[in-house]
């Protein structure tokens, strides 16, 4: 029997197709993976980002800087009278 040259060269291309097939699919399948991890980063953690963002900004109105050195002040007192009783 004898090989021509479309004979042997043919499986080699089947082959490339074959491995090309297998590589896109397995793109898809994590391409399907990434979007599930953005989707729970979009959906589940973002917001809880946000609620403590603004957990923080209301604390922080709560206590404005002059706040923040009373309280401190109020502590060294609370040690001085430690201290010496």
């Amino acid at each position: 029997m004898k090989l021509t040259s479309g004979k042997k060269i043919g499986p080699g291309i089947a082959s490339l197709l074959l491995i090309l097939g297998l590589t896109g699919a397995c793109s898809v399948v994590k391409m399907n993976e990434a979007v599930v991890g953005a989707r729970y980063l979009s959906e589940d953690y973002i917001p809880e980002l946000d609620i403590a963002d603004k957990l923080q900004r209301s604390i922080a109105a709560v206590f404005s800087s002059d706040d923040v050195a009373c309280l401190a002040n109020l502590s060294e007192e609370t040690r001085s009278k430690d201290q010496t009783a």
